[in-house]
């Protein structure tokens, strides 16, 4: 009972963290600041001139990622807190 209570925890940071990362990248796209809003960071880690496709390819794959990650916690998270509920009555 304690490890699905622990298992129940983690799902929902995991569902608040990629949540508020889903949020995050919904208003960049809503704003048009995409793709620089990574820019800075991929001109960094890569260190080449051409940016922009760079970038274009990160957001994809970080929205992939985040999509990726929000349904798995919170199909995580439904189905802890079902067994809880099962394991109550």
């Amino acid at each position: 009972m304690a490890q699905l209570r622990v298992a129940a925890h983690i799902c929902r940071v995991a569902l608040l963290f990629f949540t508020a990362l889903l949020v995050w990248q919904l208003l960049v796209l809503a704003t048009g600041s995409y793709p620089e809003h990574i820019q800075p960071v991929v001109k960094l880690l890569s260190g080449t001139e051409q940016v922009v496709p760079v970038a274009y390819a990160w957001t994809i794959r970080l929205a992939l990622i985040t999509i990726a990650g929000f349904l798995v916690s919170l199909i995580g998270w439904f189905v802890v807190r079902h067994r809880l509920r099962n394991k109550k009555s």
